[in-house]
This record gives C-alpha cells, structure tokens and sequence, in this order.
C-alpha cells in the first residue's frame, strides 16, 4: 500500500526548501546603491494617494501594496497605507541572518529567492538604466545572502532589454556572486526568446550551470487589460497564463534542444495548467513535426520533463496532473506570504504519497538549485 502523509509531515521538518520566496529590498536601495548620474532616474518611493509607491523614469507610478508580497497584506487586513519601511515583514526580507532565523522558525532547510520592487524593472523602457539597476540590486542581493549562502539562494535580476551582450555580462557577474540563478520577465524582453540572439544568454547560463527563471511580473494580464464588470477577476485569473508564452518559445524555438543543460522554470503561475499545454504540445508536434522548424527530436514533453520546472504553494490541479506534468519538475513555494506570516508550512501537500510529497517539498529544490542543508 502506497504511504501518504497529513499536512506538516514529521518527516519533512527541517527539510522543507521554498523554491519560490521574496526578499523586499530597502526603499531607498537604488537612490542609494546607484552613481549619482543615475539616481534622478532611477527607482524612488514617494507618497501617493494609496500610500508608498514604486516610481522611475519612463514607468507608470505604481502603488506598492498592490504588487508582491506587499498586495499579500490586504488579505490579512494590514494596512498597506502605513509606509514601506512599517511593513512588519521588513527584517526577514531585508536582513540575511533575519531571515535565516525566520527559516528555523518555521521549518525550512532553505530558500530560493526573488526581487519584489525589482521585478519593477523589468518594465523600464530604458535599457541602460534598467542595465545599472540591475547590478545594483544584483550586489545588494549577494550580500543579503552572504549571511548563510547554503540557506539563501538568490536570483540574480538580468536587464531583459539591454544588448545581449551586457545581458551574457550579467550573467558572468552573477555566477562570481554565487547566484544560484537568473530572472527573465515574460515579457519586455529586448528581442523575443524564441530568436537565435538569446542562443548566446543560454549558453552562458548553461556554462555557469544557472538556472533561468520566469516569474510573473507586475504586467501579468497586461496584453488583455480588461475593464468594466469583472475586470479584476478577469485580470487575476488570465494573467496566471501568461508563462505560458514563454514556455512555447523556449521549446519550440528550439533553445531546449540545443542546450540540453538549460533548466528553467515558470514561477508564480501555478502549474495545473501546464498538463493541458503539455499535452496539446506533444499532440501538434506528432501532428507536424515533419515540417516545423527547427525540427525537435523529441516531443516537446520530454523537453520540459528534463530541463523545466514550476512552483506552487498550493494546486489541487497541478498535484492531480502530476504525472503528466512530472513529479519532479513540481517545487513548492511560500510565495508571497513568506515574508509577511508566520503559519504553519507545506499544507497543500495533504495527501500525497511519502516520496512525492519529499521530491515536491525539498528533494528537486535541493537537486535544481545545489541546496545541500536539507536535516
């Protein structure tokens, strides 16, 4: 009889990595980290009408409680109106050994970990201010994980629309860091990810052994951009697709085949949905794969099932489809909240077989990311 376990699993204390957490960066991390040149440029918080927000030349002013883990407060009735630096989140997403103490707290072996104001970058139409922005955010992120690199593995941020070869430069900087990986944005991109320019960004990725990571970004539902009745449920609930683009590019351009040591991964989206894609795609390629160029050797599942991942915190339809999708291309996350509540871990794995519930809970985390303080 197959083994399963309750929420919280003994066996999984001390053990669990989050393959999705943030880090919230110091307000005045670029005003300060930046060359004065720059700094009248480059990323602010000033005062608006719906408290603290995020501002830089060429980019809408958005309000910081509607984005990251700062939207997470309004569902636990925090006000978002009292100032960035009040958030009582604040130690653990911006001191190293805070943070790590917030782990033993609550559990966990270790954490990957991703930019809050900086995934605000990504939409910067300037390509050498987001390009310094970057190296900034970059450096501050070394040194927040310098306070236990075994337990604090960053993602470097990479300028998406600067000239490719600053982007390999990034690249090369990051793994001198110690990054464990990368950050694209689905969108903005300098060119499209299916196009033979970013060959020279995989290759550099596949070298340093880093892993690429898709998250989504604050324009999430931006190519529908509903309005009138339902807008915001209409807008959350598409923008959740919106990795999906990226996926098809990466795979059918043919990046997949031709650096078989890439490993990406889709965050922040869930991953029920992948198993309909996964299947639509092994279906199209059987269909025409005589003709399609270039021409994959494999189907486009088997593709994803060696080189791809996605994370979750909690998807009763990513866990159900999990042998479509692949057990061990499923991460589990904290996500947003992992700053902002001390809560028990892990609940959404009720139920699973022992050994997919380890694999999905710290196992494939440890082995994507070279995590090794698993107890």
């Amino acid at each position: 009889m197959t083994q399963t376990v309750a929420a919280n699993p003994a066996h999984l204390a001390g053990a669990l990595i989050s393959a999705e957490s943030y880090v919230t960066e110091p307000a005045d991390l670029w005003q300060q980290g930046l060359p004065p040149a720059w700094r009248a440029r480059g990323p602010r918080t000033t005062l608006g009408p719906q408290g603290d927000q995020f501002e830089m030349t060429g980019v809408p002013a958005r309000p910081l409680g509607l984005h990251g883990p700062l939207a997470q407060l309004r569902r636990i009735d925090v006000n978002v109106g009292e100032g960035y630096e009040s958030y009582r989140y604040a130690p653990a997403g911006q001191d190293g050994a805070a943070r790590v103490a917030r782990q033993r707290k609550n559990g966990l072996a270790a954490e990957v970990l991703y930019p809050t104001l900086g995934l605000l970058l990504t939409t910067s139409p300037d390509a050498q201010l987001q390009q310094v922005c970057c190296r900034v955010y970059n450096d501050w992120l070394a040194q927040f994980c310098a306070a236990d690199p075994a337990r604090l593995r960053g993602m470097a941020l990479l300028p998406a629309r600067a000239d490719i070869a600053d982007i390999v430069a990034e690249i090369d900087h990051a793994a001198a860091l110690g990054m464990a990986g990368v950050v694209l944005p689905a969108r903005h991109a300098v060119v499209p990810y299916n196009m033979p320019a970013w060959d020279a960004v995989w290759a550099a990725l596949q070298k340093h052994g880093l892993v690429c990571a898709i998250p989504l970004g604050p324009e999430e539902g931006a190519a529908l951009s509903p309005r009138g009745p339902g807008a915001a449920g209409i807008l959350l609930s598409t923008g959740k697709y919106e990795l999906n683009e990226f996926l098809q590019m990466i795979v059918w351009g043919g990046a997949v085949l031709r650096f078989p040591g890439l490993r990406f991964g889709l965050v922040g989206s869930g991953a029920g949905w992948l198993a309909t894609q996964i299947n639509l795609m092994d279906h199209w390629w059987h269909d025409h794969k005589g003709w399609m160029e270039p021409r994959l050797t494999q189907a486009p599942s088997h593709y994803w099932n060696q080189q791809g991942f996605a994370t979750f915190r909690t998807d009763d339809a990513g866990l159900a489809t999990r042998q479509i999708i692949g057990v061990e291309n499923l991460l589990w996350g904290l996500g947003p909240d992992a700053n902002a509540v001390d809560e028990p871990l892990a609940t959404g794995l009720r139920g699973l077989p022992e050994s997919d519930a380890t694999a999905i809970a710290s196992g494939n985390a440890a082995r994507l990311f070279g995590i090794t303080t698993i107890s």
